[in-house]
């Protein structure tokens, strides 16, 4: 995987996951539909032969706020997910920009909350009543 990748990993029965800031110029081995959109991807080994998840597309470089409007940013990165007491993640952060962050333009902190019913991880097992 690329250094430039932001990266959240977690390794799932015989699998590795990794959310990551796909920054290929050319997007690479088609992991992500574009380029600096937040990505799912996976692999075997843990390095080396990554393939797009079957629902690879975290998030685009967009986001509709409360008011129904959509907003481009020029950079979505460092995906950071939040977990409930019980091990299920309830929300998704990452740091964003509506404009290059590198020319003194600000950036700021996009929540994604995670509906309850997508919550369970994949391969999570309830744990058993007491």
């Amino acid at each position: 995987m690329c250094a430039a990748a932001n990266e959240v990993e977690t390794s799932i029965r015989d699998q590795f996951l990794i959310m990551a800031t796909i920054d290929f110029p050319r997007q690479e081995r088609g992991l992500s539909p574009q380029f600096g959109a937040l990505a799912l991807v996976t692999s075997v080994k843990g390095w080396g032969d990554w393939q797009p998840a079957s629902h690879n597309v975290v998030s685009r470089r967009e986001f509709t706020d409360a008011a129904s409007r959509k907003h481009s940013i020029a950079n979505l990165e460092r995906p950071q997910l939040l977990f409930d007491a019980a091990g299920n993640p309830s929300c998704l952060f990452a740091a964003a920009g509506e404009a290059d962050p590198f020319k003194g333009t600000p950036s700021f902190n996009l929540q994604f909350v995670i509906r309850s019913e997508d919550r369970r991880a994949p391969g999570h097992v309830k744990p058993e009543a007491p």
